[in-house]
């Protein structure tokens, strides 16, 4: 799975999943997009979940949606703004994102594809945690999944107008046919 989807999802389905599937050995592995696909490819892992991008893979692995993920705007829990003042929280350099490679990036920026690179935050992490910290201190603002802001009390948490989202996908080689697996994290993966 993708870091920013791994330490959010996992928790929620690996006890069914593993009560359902007993006698599979399943290893979880958490890397970013173009490794996990490289992987995949390769055929050093036979499943992975990411965050859909048109002409992501090719013809060699198998797609399949599992749902979608509204991203919040995450700001200090004392902060008077709101949701309508994204433009403003902008043109201020606020908006922080995660580093170069990182998917949830290129999600963001295309959310706010009316501005320029430089309009964001100087400031890059490497995981939403670190993200999360910045902004609970003051120091930014963020566009955040809401798997990740599941149980977070400490940031004012707001959902945009229009509401923006994410597709969640797995993804598997065209050569793994193991399709019980396949339907079975769709499954569980239907609610969250």
């Amino acid at each position: 799975m993708i870091p920013t989807i791994c330490p959010y999802l996992l928790p929620l389905i690996v006890d069914d999943l593993n009560k359902k599937l007993p006698d599979t050995k399943i290893y979880f592995l958490e890397l970013k997009t173009a490794d996990l696909i490289e992987r995949l490819q390769k055929g050093d892992i036979d499943v992975g979940i990411v965050a859909y991008f048109p002409n992501l893979f090719d013809d060699s692995v198998r797609y399949k949606k599992l749902y979608d993920e509204e991203f919040l705007l995450a700001l200090p829990k004392d902060s008077k703004l709101t949701a309508k003042n994204i433009d403003k929280i902008i043109a201020e350099k606020q908006l922080m994102l995660l580093e170069e490679g990182n998917c949830m990036s290129n999600n963001v920026r295309d959310i706010c594809s009316n501005y320029a690179r430089e309009s964001f935050n100087d400031f890059y992490a490497t995981n939403i945690e670190t993200v999360k910290s910045m902004v609970r201190i003051g120091n930014g603002a963020a566009l955040l999944p809401k798997l990740s802001c599941r149980n977070e009390k400490n940031l004012k948490l707001l959902p945009l107008k229009p509401t923006e989202y994410r597709e969640v996908g797995l993804i598997s080689r065209n050569s793994f046919n193991n399709d019980i697996l396949i339907e079975l994290l769709a499954q569980l993966t239907a609610n969250v």
